[in-house]
């Protein structure tokens, strides 16, 4: 019969594509893996992986069988969810992801709440932008990632993920006291487009949405008003 912890480490190596990245996922050592994995090998009685360069990557038998593992990993999980509900208790792992801001306002609380209500659940939550976290739930490396989107540019989920807002919020604007539009309830990306900005990092999303929004709004006429921000939580 399989080995269920020897599966769950193929599928950490089909997922993060190395075995330095699995033994990352699994919190072990890198020859840890590699153990398992000759034992899954041997098992099986072929091949489950083959040196690719310095790394290695999976074999077609290793593909099909990390497929088939990742539908019985979710079986599994399940199943004790399902145990544990008959139970009344809430148990297992769950890995959490959100954007910078989300993570500093919303985890925290959440994260207390969570540890007062479900002793026995263990959860681990990171700051990550979301074109990174929506592919990692999508590949099973996160149960849940808060992201954002505005109104005027909804962000695409890949098929297979849940989502939900969570609530809206008005994008903000700091401007100097003395600044000649300071006073003004509502301004737009127009009164604004030829002022020096200060924001975020570039390749983070609030960032790339600027400057997409300045370059839009350049090219068009009238006035194009600050979009509204979306929380957004994605699930598998």
């Amino acid at each position: 019969m399989l080995n269920l912890e020897r599966l769950r480490v193929l599928h950490a190596v089909s997922t993060t594509g190395s075995v330095v990245g699995a033994a990352q996922l699994l919190h072990v050592t890198t020859s840890a893996i590699s153990q398992q994995i000759a034992r899954l090998e041997q098992e099986i009685g072929t091949n489950l992986t083959e040196r690719q360069g310095r790394g290695i990557r999976l074999t077609e038998a290793g593909t099909l069988l990390a497929g088939q593992a990742a539908d019985l990993l979710a079986q599994v999980e399940r199943v004790m969810a399902t145990m544990a509900q008959h139970r009344g208790a809430v148990t297992g792992s769950l890995t959490i992801a959100a954007f910078p801001t989300a993570a500093r306002a919303l985890l925290p609380l959440t994260l207390r709440a969570l540890r007062s209500r479900y002793r026995d659940l263990m959860v681990s939550a990171r700051e990550q932008e979301p074109y990174e976290a929506i592919p990692a739930v999508q590949r099973g490396l996160l149960d849940l990632a808060v992201v954002e989107d505005w109104t005027d540019e909804p962000l695409a989920l890949p098929q297979g993920l849940d989502h939900r807002v969570l609530f809206e919020d008005t994008y903000d604007i700091a401007l100097p006291a003395d600044h000649r539009l300071a006073g003004l309830p509502v301004l737009s990306l127009a009164d604004l487009g030829a002022e020096d900005w200060i924001t975020s990092s570039k390749g983070q999303l609030c960032h790339d949405w600027l400057l997409r929004s300045l370059r839009s709004d350049s090219q068009t006429e009238g006035r194009v008003t600050l979009s509204q921000v979306r929380c957004v939580a994605a699930t598998r």
